[in-house]
């Protein structure tokens, strides 16, 4: 009987931290993207895609409607965009494929932070710090 009650708190807790999770993901526009793109180092084809920022990191998921249409983004503010207001992304054409480069949610721009690069700002920092 004790293992049993410790086995349910166990899954209420878990079930609590998940819903914790998924509560701090806050949607912040859906687009439609008309092409293949590439965006978090994958591929990803054509459609509507819901963008997504975990507000306890900052990190953007980008999902689209298709299987294993998804991924997730680094990001920082900032970044030169103009639009009427609504949702949109920016790309830049690279070795023949279109690359997510920004997008401009709730009038604020954002630009994505490359796998490569994100990786020498952190290693930078770890010798600045040190």
């Amino acid at each position: 009987m004790k293992s049993i009650t410790k086995m349910m708190v166990a899954v209420c807790g878990l079930a609590s931290l998940a819903g914790a999770a998924f509560g701090a993901m806050e949607a912040k526009a859906v687009i439609s993207i008309p092409f293949e793109f590439v965006a978090g180092g994958k591929r990803l084809p054509a459609g509507e895609y819901r963008f997504t920022e975990d507000s306890n990191t900052g990190v953007i998921s980008l999902q689209g409607r298709t299987p294993g249409s998804a991924t997730m983004l680094i990001t920082s503010p900032g970044g030169s965009m103009s639009s009427d207001g609504s949702a949109t992304a920016s790309f830049s054409r690279m070795g023949g494929e279109n690359h997510l480069t920004g997008f401009l949610v709730e009038g604020q721009p954002v630009r994505v932070i490359k796998a490569k690069a994100a990786h020498e700002a952190a290693a930078g920092a770890m010798v600045a710090g040190h």
